[in-house]
């Protein structure tokens, strides 16, 4: 035989060996797990909250709901406010203003009614030059 083949066949005597070993000294017995035994359950009182005081809870979490919704609709509300305001500022800076040496004729409103929102007059038109040229505008044209 040849020296590898021997020391392959002492191996496996020696692991078969040790496997019997080993086997020898492991217990036969299963353990088996211990029944449960089930719980007895316990009395459980659960306090009845009486009619009022289950009104004044409801009543509490109505109002915590009306007023987070205020808060929301407030805020809303400004963040509109704000919008408009940058908007029609925005709106005014960029309208067209006539800038010439031109005489524009205007008639002053009689009553502080016809302010707009922000305090200004606006101002009619009743004569229109350009150039040479005088015209005269119709009452209540654009």
């Amino acid at each position: 035989m040849n020296e590898s083949t021997r020391k392959r066949d002492l191996l496996i005597e020696e692991t078969l060996a040790f496997v019997q070993g080993v086997a020898a000294d492991a217990p036969k017995t299963i353990d088996l797990p211990k029944p449960v035994v089930p719980s007895v359950p316990r009395p459980f009182v659960a306090e009845v909250p009486t009619t009022k005081s289950r009104l004044d809870m409801e009543r509490a979490v109505i109002q915590r709901r009306v007023a987070n919704f205020k808060a929301n609709q407030e805020k809303f509300q400004q963040e509109r406010e704000e919008y408009y305001a940058k908007t029609i500022a925005d709106a005014r800076a960029t309208q067209w203003t006539p800038r010439s040496r031109n005489i524009l004729t205007s008639a002053k409103p009689t009553t502080d009614d016809a302010k707009d929102s922000s305090g200004v007059v606006p101002k009619t038109i009743t004569e229109l030059t350009i150039g040479p040229r005088t015209t005269t505008l119709p009452p209540n044209s654009p």
